[in-house]
């Protein structure tokens, strides 16, 4: 059976948690955290990296630096893993939720200005829901499946209306979008270490910034608030929320491969594309060059083709269901009009891309066509 996705390890993980352990340096304080954070913003050209222990925590403090209160709005995909809308709750804000395109299966951009002309008003400087009177006061941007959607076009539209930008890249680490890295277009980007992601640290995440008043503010909010010196005082509510060094250096020896990962991706999506040519595949947009992270392809037939794949040997997998259909956020006001993400969700399917299993080439899958 070829895993859906499985972490592949290229050699140098192993010494370099060996010497957390020789070194003492397991905890949130250690070199690996503070040379992971330099790695990141070299890498993405980002002003600010902070690293933290989960994409999910990424995300509140995003929105924190966002200014997102209790009772605010955030709009969010209604196609995205269910943590995109978790970190808006943990603000005490509510999700709106809006469908994805057909084509690309990112955010639907016209269908986004059109219920803001509808619904939205401007009120010095910012958005405020008509109904409502509830401020809008953010937007989280997914590149689903690790493939960019268009933030230029979206922050854009969102400055006009004076609405935050935070771009959820939890699978995008290495995709890029008219040469700049996804997660440093919007105020601030999220990226994913988890262990399904391209590269890991087992667990983890990376806060990107603009602003190094942002990223020094949440910084501080991350270390529980503390105050500098040894009398344990805090100045604010504040979080554990500081990523540890054994996730940092495992994260650092597979960051040496990302190239070589990503091209191997690239492959095995190419392979897929091949095969199941008759599939309805996500479009990637002009200018944007993918990681391949994640390959997935809507299907009619689901149940029967799911079937045939696990006979040949793919653990292959549904994709997410939509935050509308999850019981948390079944009350949400949606921005829809066909609900493209309960297509994905009902006839998409998702393909196995473990890299270890692709070392010697694309398998033959006779057996399926």
């Amino acid at each position: 059976m070829i895993p859906h996705s499985e972490p592949y390890f290229s050699g140098n993980e192993f010494a370099a948690l060996s010497h957390c352990i020789d070194t003492g340096w397991v905890s949130s304080a250690g070199p690996a955290v503070v040379e992971l954070s330099k790695a990141i913003k070299e890498l993405t050209q980002s002003p600010g990296v902070l690293a933290l222990n989960s994409g999910t925590s990424a995300l509140h403090l995003a929105l924190i630096g966002c200014g997102v209160q209790a009772g605010d709005y955030v709009v969010i995909p209604d196609f995205t893993f269910i943590a995109t809308a978790n970190a808006v709750k943990y603000c005490g804000a509510e999700p709106i939720l809006l469908d994805v395109h057909p084509q690309t299966w990112q955010s639907d951009i016209g269908l986004w200005i059109e219920w803001l002309n509808e619904n939205g008003v401007k009120k010095e400087g910012k958005c405020f829901h008509k109904k409502t009177g509830r401020c809008i006061r953010a937007s989280i941007l997914v590149h689903a499946l690790g493939n960019p959607a268009d933030a230029f076009k979206w922050a854009a539209v969102c400055k006009e209306w004076g609405i935050e930008t935070v771009e959820d890249a939890a699978g995008a680490l290495g995709s890029m979008l008219q040469n700049k890295a996804c997660g440093t277009i919007g105020r601030f980007g999220v990226i994913s270490l988890n262990g399904n992601k391209i590269i890991t640290g087992g667990s983890g995440g990376l806060l990107l910034c603009r602003d190094l008043n942002d990223l020094s503010y949440l910084h501080h909010l991350s270390t529980q608030a503390r105050l500098e010196g040894d009398l344990y005082e805090h100045d604010a509510v504040g979080y554990n929320y500081r990523m540890n060094n054994l996730t940092a250096a495992l994260a650092l020896a597979q960051l040496e491969t990302l190239n070589y990962r990503i091209e191997i991706k690239k492959k095995i999506y190419q392979g897929y594309r091949s095969y199941f040519s008759q599939g309805i595949w996500p479009e990637i947009i002009p200018s944007a060059q993918p990681n391949y992270w994640m390959v997935a392809f809507i299907n009619p037939d689901q149940e029967e083709l799911f079937q045939k794949c696990k006979s040949a040997g793919l653990e292959v997998r549904t994709l997410w269901k939509p935050l509308h259909l999850q019981v948390p956020y079944q009350n949400c006001e949606r921005i829809n009009k066909i609900s493209f993400a309960e297509r994905i969700w009902k006839q998409g399917i998702s393909l196995p891309t473990s890299i270890g299993s692709f070392m010697d080439g694309f398998p033959s899958l006779s057996a399926i066509i």
